[in-house]
């Protein structure tokens, strides 16, 4: 990813609650994904959805990793137990 384009002050101002929940339960419940598969399952564009992915790897919650040339998204410990402690909120 391009991290000079995707600063984290730049994402900050179109954070939700709400889509950051989606990914972390996808991810939970799918294991781990492309960003093009994950977006599609988020209900995001892909630019979009890479906005989030690049905020939540800087703060540790996914680990982006390449596997046989391919770009997958891991959720960590933390994203685990960050998504646990986000089920106060409805979606």
């Amino acid at each position: 990813m391009n991290e000079n384009k995707h600063t984290p002050q730049k994402i900050q101002k179109n954070f939700n609650l709400f889509v950051l929940k989606r990914i972390l339960k996808i991810l939970r419940e799918k294991g781990s994904q492309k960003i093009t598969n994950l977006a599609m399952y988020c209900g995001l564009n892909y630019a979009s959805c890479k906005r989030y992915l690049f905020l939540m790897a800087y703060l540790d919650w996914i680990e982006i990793a390449n596997e046989e040339g391919k770009t997958k998204i891991i959720l960590t410990e933390s994203g685990k137990g960050l998504e646990e402690k986000l089920t106060f909120l409805t979606i």
